[in-house]
């Protein structure tokens, strides 16, 4: 289990709001949920691998983390999961991001809710797509409750129908930021917020292989 700090992710992604006492770990499971997270839209999703997110003074949890379609965990280093390029259905990619929350006594009304989603594959290059799930009916399994989830595809034609995302490339390599934040709105604070990067490598290579290489060099820093 990785620990990063909480108030320098908030800052970086939410320039001039404050940010709330919240602790970040990688490659851990989201402690409201079962062994499978029954709830999120999909199924057989298992319940690890998540960066996430817990502000116990608020009694609030997130959790971001990508996946292989219908196979279960990507494999990762930290916040950063290894994809294979290609399609797993006609105009899908091969990975789905999943993102969970336990808001406590709070419902969603109560609270904004944001997901920036990146489009542009290039290395340290971002297109974000903001995505306001407090007021947003686009994106299923966000109904008013306490615990919520969903699991969503870069190539679902909602993302350039509804939300005028630029157009998903599935085949290009490359990598994708995502950022999930809770704000108080009547004060700008950050409650609670978790970053992933989803790195598209080249099929034939192998996503297994990528997230090896970056274990090795992980280990040489140190």
């Amino acid at each position: 289990m990785k620990t990063v700090s909480c108030a320098l992710i908030a800052l970086a992604t939410a320039a001039g709001t404050a940010a709330a006492g919240f602790t970040v770990d990688t490659d851990v499971a989201v402690t409201f949920a079962g062994s499978d997270l029954n709830g999120i839209v999909g199924t057989g999703i298992p319940n690890s691998n998540f960066v996430r997110a817990i502000n116990a003074g608020e009694d609030i949890e997130i959790g971001l983390k990508a996946i292989e379609r219908f196979v279960g965990d990507l494999p990762n280093t930290g916040d950063r999961y290894f994809a294979d390029a290609g399609e797993s259905d006609p105009g899908l990619s091969t990975w789905n991001y999943v993102l969970v929350a336990n808001l406590g006594p709070r419902t969603i009304a109560d609270l904004q809710i944001n997901l920036l989603v990146d489009f542009d594959p290039a290395f340290g290059a971002t297109d974000f797509v903001n995505v306001d799930i407090t007021t947003s009916a686009v994106l299923g399994g966000f109904g008013s409750l306490s615990t919520f989830g969903d699991s969503q595809n870069l190539g679902f034609d909602f993302w350039s129908l509804a939300l005028g995302a630029p157009p998903f490339d599935l085949n290009a390599p490359g990598e994708y930021d995502f950022v999930f934040t809770v704000t108080d709105p009547t004060n700008g604070v950050v409650l609670a917020e978790v970053t992933n990067v989803v790195e598209v490598v080249p099929a034939p290579a192998g996503a297994a292989a990528f997230a090896a290489l970056g274990v090795f060099a992980l280990r040489r820093r140190r």
